[in-house]
């Protein structure tokens, strides 16, 4: 699901741009692994580079406070933004 999910996000933006990934809890299974898989799809296009991958703690107010604090400090536009599991709502509210 993540690799269909993140592929999808790639060819949405035309194979290239910033990406950010926000993460769940670094160190659990979930979060390493889903953050993997969304690097290995993104390694193969040049053009896309991993900005970033601040974690949200699995919880819309943290992934919130974590993406404002990551824009605050970058400078550049942010293409594509992958998150794991289940904080939509707060990594967009940010």
């Amino acid at each position: 699901a993540v690799a269909q999910t993140v592929a999808r996000g790639v060819d949405m933006i035309g194979g290239k741009g910033n990406v950010l990934i926000v993460q769940g809890i670094e160190g659990m299974t979930v979060n390493t692994t889903s953050v993997a898989t969304a690097k290995k799809v993104l390694e193969p296009c040049e053009d896309n580079k991993v900005d970033g991958t601040p974690a949200g703690d699995f919880s819309d107010p943290g992934a919130k406070s974590a993406v404002m604090s990551f824009l605050a400090s970058h400078p550049e536009d942010v293409d594509m933004v992958y998150q794991v599991a289940s904080m939509g709502a707060g990594t967009f509210a940010g």
